[in-house]
């Protein structure tokens, strides 16, 4: 059967759900979501696939969206039942009923009746029916994915293709993923905005697309209520109460998404959760629990109905100075990295509602958000006007301190977006500054930004005296605050630097003790004592401080993904490809869902490295495409040695050659420390011998020397027994030897056989082992057998 409805995209799982309530013979399903979403759409589609189906079912459509009362359900039902409602509504029949939320009580009243007459329910609604027996269906925006082949993205090619008669072409694919994204994935905003491809041209659309998505988009007959973007919302507006209006007008204060403390900040309410949890029953919030700290979000066309709401509010000043007294709070002053990016967006609407300046209220506001805003500079710098305002506070006439202030904002952006040499000067400028201010944390930050901009110059003797004197400032402030853990961490990464190992692994051991208590600061020492390791040639010592660090910051953070990746190096350097590339995979997508494009790039490198030296010559170089897309961003690799060395490995380039190109990278300061040049001399063969150290799995099922490969032991059951007992006595009796007897009981347990044929089961057993590998490894004590002492042992899972 032909149909001129239009075609569904991205709705397979909702459509497979309705199958099986049908199978099941469900008596009612609601289809909730928010305006706009095609919840009517997925209705009608089910519905015509079940009446085009074999078994043909009696379908009846009521329309309820004129309805305002009890009265007009029953009218509007009688009316489209043709015959009396009891009737009609027998065995078999599938009720539809559409827009549902202004009338839920009394459809909620009057549903019972209709399953007990025989039909079956399918009704839609921005809000359930909340009546025993529902199953309910939330339809949520469709996918945008960022590229596209996303469902969004799909649909407004499809749509694009119905109305002109051709695909977009391939140089708007850019266009139309960003057109999806800006539209949430909400197929009627994508619906509208097709509607003015023809005119426009895809790329016409995304610049007027914020102008053109709330008109009227043409005649729409009977479909008022969908006309535009602006009368989708308003319907589900109408239905809230005066005080749930004021909070989502309000919410329009914020620019990005909002957790609950910012809500009970900003928002006018007594009991702000009731109000957030009445938005989201209604579908003008979206609450995102998949975080740590669950987050609340407009979608982007109820945030532009909502602000318009807010501008007509006398108290819309009220609500941005509450909205900037949140965001420009003292608690933001050392907030760890993610923080800040999530509030970024806030922060500088917080900047543009000061801009143009134009009393010093409005010169104070830009430069405390850009102060607290220099940590996410390194994703996206500061807006023009914005580094107007900032140049002009270094040399003017306020206190020195905001002037101090204004040139770290100028150094951390120059570091990032500008030159290495600009950002020391405007750094060393800003100490200079507040040089008759010793007892100053911005004085302090000022010289800890130094330090770290000398260290990644290479000019480590300079940067000497600039970190001992940051390392002391920040103890005599407060030895426990996060500027104290930056100055030490900087100096950490000087001793590195220099080579001067164990007095770097010492200082992060410090770190870790100290701030032991705040995750995000322990994984960034563990992270640090990892790369000691590595250095060390301890690749197993490495690898337990990566997974510490993961423990410790299980949020998926910077540093908590950078150890995902090294994780992944270090499979890569034991061969391990699989696990290395599931490892770098999951590291580069999270890295580049942090805007964190930069190390995103560098483990796109090794990756490439890892699908080369594998033979997938294509995967390899897309990835090396994506890297320097990724670097392109952020300016990183600018000397492409991080490619050259990708090439030397997957090129195989030897002798000569190869060492000229390790001489060359060490002697140039800018990467003679980084963690991709020791990554690369591993893969060259050119890193330090991997220290001695013995690992053993779970019940003694496998174990692994050095960087081995692990010895099954899964299937020789007395050996694998006895390997874990002498791992067990070695950890809780260090130097302690087990005698034959304990050796038999551990391997054959419960038996009892003569002491000779023990002696000889437990002789083979251990002459078996160190042919395996263990030679030098179990060692003979006149009392018995142990573990060599000075071996470092560790305990593994199940699997290596």
């Amino acid at each position: 059967m032909r149909s001129l409805r239009p075609t569904l995209v991205g709705r397979d799982p909702e459509l497979t759900t309705l199958g099986a309530w049908w199978t099941q013979g469900g008596p009612l399903l609601c289809l909730v979501g928010a305006g706009g979403v095609g919840k009517t759409a997925l209705m009608r589609c089910f519905a015509d696939g079940l009446a085009a189906g074999e078994a043909a079912v009696d379908t009846l459509f009521v329309d309820l969206s004129a309805c305002r009362s009890g009265d007009g359900v029953d009218a509007t039902l009688a009316e489209a039942c043709g015959s009396p409602v009891a009737e009609r509504l027998g065995a078999g029949v599938l009720l539809l009923v559409d827009t549902v939320e202004q009338v839920v009580d009394a459809v909620a009243e009057r549903v019972p009746r209709w399953v007990a007459a025989g039909a079956r329910v399918l009704c839609t609604s921005r809000i359930p029916l909340d009546v025993v027996g529902e199953q309910v269906v939330t339809v949520r925006t469709l996918p945008v994915a960022g590229h596209i082949d996303s469902p969004a993205a799909r649909l407004l090619c499809l749509r694009v293709r119905e109305r002109t008669g051709r695909d977009p072409a391939p140089s708007d694919a850019a266009a139309v993923v960003d057109i999806v994204g800006r539209l949430d994935g909400l197929p009627l905003a994508i619906e509208l905005a097709a509607a003015r491809v023809k005119a426009l041209g895809v790329s016409g659309l995304r610049d007027r697309l914020d102008s053109l998505l709330h008109r009227h988009a043409g005649r729409r007959p009977g479909r008022a209520r969908h006309a535009s973007l602006d009368a989708v919302i308003r319907w589900s507006w109408d239905l809230l109460l005066p005080e749930d209006q004021a909070v989502l007008a309000w919410s329009a204060s914020f620019s990005g998404s909002f957790d609950l403390a910012a809500a009970e900040a900003v928002l006018p309410a007594d009991d702000v959760v009731e109000v957030l949890d009445a938005l989201v029953h209604h579908h003008l919030l979206e609450l995102d629990e998949r975080t740590d700290v669950p987050r609340y979000r407009l979608l982007s066309a109820t945030r532009a109905f909502a602000a318009r709401r807010l501008a007509e509010r006398p108290d819309r000043h009220a609500a941005a100075a509450a909205h900037a007294a949140h965001f420009l709070r003292d608690g933001l002053e050392d907030a760890r990295l993610d923080v800040i990016l999530a509030e970024q967006a806030d922060l500088r609407a917080v900047m543009a509602r000061h801009l143009p300046v134009q009393t010093p209220h409005d010169q104070q506001q830009v430069l405390r958000a850009a102060w607290l805003l220099r940590p996410a500079l390194m994703v996206h710098p500061l807006a023009p006007e914005v580094r107007a305002v900032v140049e002009a506070a270094v040399g003017g006439d306020l206190p020195v301190e905001w002037r101090a202030r204004a040139g770290c904002v100028l150094g951390s952006e120059r570091y990032f977006w500008g030159s290495l040499d600009d950002a020391a000067a405007a750094y060393a400028g800003a100490h200079a500054l507040l040089q008759d201010v010793p007892r100053s944390s911005v004085r302090t930050a000022a010289a800890s930004s130094l330090f770290a901009t000398l260290l990644r110059q290479g000019r480590l003797d300079e940067a000497q005296p600039v970190g001992a004197a940051a390392v002391a400032a920040a103890d005599a402030l407060d030895p426990t605050s996060p500027l104290a853990f930056r100055c030490r961490y900087n100096l950490t990464a000087l001793l590195h630097s220099r080579g001067e190992l164990e007095a770097a692994r010492s200082q992060a051991l410090v770190l870790v003790q100290r701030f032991g208590h705040v995750p995000p600061l322990v994984g960034r020492a563990l992270h640090t004592l990892g790369f000691i390791d590595f250095d060390r040639g301890d690749l197993h010592a490495a690898e337990a401080r990566f997974r510490q660090c993961l423990e410790a910051c299980p949020a998926a953070d910077l540093f908590h993904l950078r150890c995902v990746g090294n994780l992944g190096m270090l499979h890569h350097i034991r061969g391990e490809v699989d696990a290395a590339r599931a490892r770098y995979l999951q590291a580069v997508e999270g890295l580049r869902a942090l805007s964190c494009r930069g190390d995103e790039g560098e483990f796109r490198v090794a990756l490439a490295t890892l699908e080369g030296t594998a033979g997938n010559a294509a995967a390899s170089a897309a990835q090396l495409v994506r890297a320097e897309q990724a670097f392109a961003v952020q300016h990183i690799d600018a000397e492409g040695w991080l490619l050259r060395l990708h090439h030397a490995v997957v090129d195989g380039v030897e002798g000569a050659d190869r060492a000229a190109l390790l001489a060359e990278l060490a002697a140039d300061p800018a990467c003679a420390s980084a963690w991709e040049v020791w990554f690369h001399k591993h893969l060259l063969g050119q890193g330090p011998r991997p220290a001695a150290r013995l690992e053993v799995g779970l019940e003694g099922r496998w174990f692994r020397l050095r960087s081995a490969a692990a010895v099954d032991l899964s299937r020789r059951g007395a050996m694998r027994r006895i390997l874990a007992g002498l791992a067990d006595h070695r950890l809780a009796a260090p130097g302690e030897a087990l005698d034959r007897a304990a050796l038999f009981s551990a391997g054959w347990p419960g038996q009892t056989i003569s002491e000779e044929s023990a002696a000889h089961r437990v002789r083979v057993a251990l002459s078996s082992l160190r042919k395996l590998g263990l030679e030098g490894v179990v060692v003979r004590y006149a009392e018995g057998w142990l573990l060599d002492p000075e071996l470092p042992l560790v305990r593994g899972g199940e699997r290596p």
